[in-house]
């Protein structure tokens, strides 16, 4: 992932307005975030995961593509 400067729309997890800025997050299926709005998806994705005796894997909330492992968090 890699943090770039956009000013794209809000995203389907976002809940304000703003456009995208310094906080965007490009996942590697090329979808952006605001890291801001995915940190907790990754979050409750992660935490869902291991309560229910799964291995955790981070996936874009848009198109469920899987991250690589070793990939940073937003």
């Amino acid at each position: 992932m890699s943090s770039l400067r956009l000013n794209l729309p809000r995203g389907p997890l976002d809940v304000s307005d703003e456009g995208l800025d310094d906080d965007a997050v490009v996942l590697p299926c090329a979808h952006a975030f605001h890291g801001r709005c995915l940190r907790p998806w990754f979050a409750l994705a992660y935490s869902d995961a291991l309560r229910a005796g799964e291995a955790p894997t981070l996936a874009c909330p848009v198109c469920r593509s899987v991250l690589p492992e070793g990939e940073p968090e937003a």
